[in-house]
């Protein structure tokens, strides 16, 4: 069965999931925006979809970006 994230980062402002400090870490480690880095993780599972939300084109070309992203076992661990 496949899943389809509605919001997944919140309404509004997006603030509304407290990330760890370890995955802010890596998010700046990466040179990536946190909201990059969830996107990346969703889309790396098949089996999860998502409707990345963008109000402009800067906004566009970050989400389209994170499919670029990859993670190694030890930094998938972190959001395990």
């Amino acid at each position: 069965i496949t899943t389809i994230g509605y919001s997944p980062f919140g309404s509004g402002s997006g603030k509304s999931i407290k990330l760890p400090p370890e995955l802010r870490t890596l998010a700046k480690e990466k040179n990536i925006s946190t909201h990059q880095l969830m996107l990346a993780w969703v889309l790396r599972h098949g089996d999860v979809l998502t409707i990345p939300r963008s109000g402009e084109a800067s906004h566009m070309a970050e989400n389209i970006a994170a499919v670029d992203v990859t993670f190694s076992p030890d930094e998938l661990a972190l959001f395990d």
